[in-house]
């Protein structure tokens, strides 16, 4: 009883000590002194024991609630709210700032993990809960971003941090969820992500490649420019474009510069070595990066080129017209002052004149008569030359009496210059043509052959059967022509009025219109010169 009422006694002792942190070790110091007066020391050990199993809970104890209780103090002073989820029991404690973002009163939120799940914006929802699966196997802290729902229905943006920290003596089953409000950067992050899938979508509905550079060097290209080039990103991002895309580019710094102010048309060619020409531009994006623009114009440029080679016909035909007047205008002049003048002078001197000489005067002016019909006719064929609606009246002729009936006419001239003229065409040589369009030819080359035919000299007029055509040859002694002279006349729009060897005047079209006309009957005008002739030729279809 003595030992019992001394172990109460000290009990009452050790109890009142805890109470009292200071005393601790002084309990601990008069139980041990008051100890050795106990007999039964096997009730001591055990005494011993127990106090320092109790003594050792209440410390831990202690040094717990101080740690929670700093713990709850720093989560309180921070910017940031958070949740303690038991995932033991699903109970959540949802800290007062946490709350206060949310705009709810602590009664309306349910301490319970299905209160998280309805809160959780559902897009966020699976991906999160697949994180926190992976969390509890590997133990392992992470960060996640998430929206949840607010009182008034709308949703925040949260940045979470799921942890379990021992330094901070939660249970291992507890789990602590750091929320960061970043709706404001979220949205804006958001918008801007937005814009720019607008921007991408805007770039590659249109039909102007794009290219985003820093200093030629190629970041970013919307799918036009990948259609224009025929390139893919792989063979522009990360380097110099203008080299990949433009023909003939030597110094990109100054293209990039000449391209600032205004566009400018390029030749450019694609991976598939197709050329095309573009409309390029550069204009700054922003302090770092330019924007190079590059369009399609190849079917404008085309539009433009055979538009500029229009005009150029037309100028020309402008000019060939200014030529042909003057020319015309003279030729027709000369022939007609020449008839008024021989009339005139038959006119006051005919009962003088002797016969002789009146039918020589008579003769000039049925020769004069004869060359204003001529340059008549050759005017209305010229006024038809490009006539797409002009048909052949093909027919069959025999070439050898043609010539021959057109040389009759031109016996004054031939005697004049005393020229021989023969015609070597082989008899019976059937050609299909238009009677008087193969007329004009063979007048004109004749006439021309004439005209440059030196005195005493000689014409000939042959031909050469073909497989299925027959060549006519008109050939005439004289002066070599050039070959430069015989590039001119076989141009186009080539118009001459040179006087013959006699002073014989031209109605300078004669050859233009003969090249038409044999163009008509599918053929080409021909001439080579020798040391022997000059030699003009052309092909007919043979009627045999």
């Amino acid at each position: 009883m003595h030992e019992i009422e001394r172990f109460l006694d000290i009990r009452q002792i050790y109890t009142a000590g805890l109470k009292k942190q200071g005393k601790l070790f002084a309990i601990v110091h008069i139980f041990k002194r008051k100890s050795a007066e106990i007999e039964n020391i096997e009730l001591v050990h055990q005494l011993l024991n127990q106090f320092s199993v109790v003594l050792q809970n209440k410390l831990y104890q202690i040094e717990l609630e101080q740690k929670e209780k700093a713990l709850q103090q720093a989560l309180n002073e921070t910017k940031s709210s958070y949740i303690i989820w038991n995932s033991q029991t699903n109970k959540l404690d949802f800290s007062k700032k946490f709350i206060d973002e949310l705009g709810f009163m602590p009664i309306e939120l349910e301490s319970d993990i299905k209160q998280w799940e309805k809160l959780v914006h559902p897009d966020d929802k699976i991906a999160t809960l697949k994180k926190i699966n992976r969390f509890f196997k590997e133990r392992i802290s992470f960060q996640t971003e998430y929206r949840i729902k607010t009182k008034d229905n709308n949703y925040k943006w949260f940045e979470a941090t799921f942890k379990i920290n021992k330094t901070n003596h939660l249970n291992d089953n507890e789990v602590l969820i750091v929320h960061t409000d970043i709706d404001q950067s979220k949205k804006a992050e958001i918008a801007l992500l937005n814009s720019r899938n607008r921007f991408q979508k805007l770039a590659n509905v249109t039909s102007e490649g794009i290219i985003i550079h820093k200093d030629g060097v190629c970041i970013d290209v919307n799918n036009a420019l990948l259609e224009i080039t025929g390139l893919t990103k792989n063979d522009l991002i990360g380097k110099e474009f203008a080299p990949v895309i433009l023909c003939d580019v030597k110094n990109q710094t100054k293209l990039f510069e000449t391209t600032y102010n205004g566009p400018h048309i390029l030749y450019a060619a694609n991976k598939n070595g197709y050329a095309y020409y573009i409309e390029v531009s550069n204009r700054s994006l922003d302090d770092k990066h330019e924007v190079f623009t590059i369009r399609n114009v190849s079917e404008l440029k085309e539009k433009e080129i055979e538009l500029q080679k229009k005009n150029n016909k037309l100028n020309e035909a402008i000019q060939l017209k200014n030529k042909f007047i003057k020319i015309l205008s003279h030729d027709l002049k000369n022939p007609f002052s020449s008839i008024n003048g021989i009339i005139d002078l038959l006119d006051r001197n005919l009962e003088n004149y002797a016969i002789e000489k009146s039918k020589n005067l008579i003769q000039s002016v049925a020769e004069e008569g004869k060359n204003a019909y001529n340059l008549l006719e050759s005017l209305l064929l010229w006024s038809h030359k490009n006539d797409t609606n002009l048909e052949l009246q093909i027919e069959t002729i025999d070439l050898k009496k043609e010539v021959d009936e057109l040389m009759i006419q031109y016996q004054a001239p031939v005697s004049r210059k005393n020229i021989t003229m023969v015609n070597n065409t082989i008899p019976n040589t059937l050609v299909k043509a238009d009677i008087q369009l193969l007329k004009s030819i063979l007048r004109n080359l004749i006439g021309n052959a004439i005209k440059y035919t030196p005195k005493k000299n000689s014409i000939l007029i042959d031909c050469n059967i073909l497989e299925n055509t027959i060549q006519i040859n008109v050939k005439n002694e004289g002066d070599r022509i050039h070959n430069e002279i015989i590039s001119k006349i076989l141009s186009n729009n080539f118009l001459s009025s040179e006087e013959g060897t006699e002073s014989e005047k031209g109605s300078g079209f004669g050859l233009s219109i003969v090249k038409d006309i044999i163009g008509l009957h599918g053929s080409k005008l021909s001439i080579k010169s020798t040391d022997q002739f000059n030699i003009f030729s052309f092909c007919l279809e043979s009627a045999k």
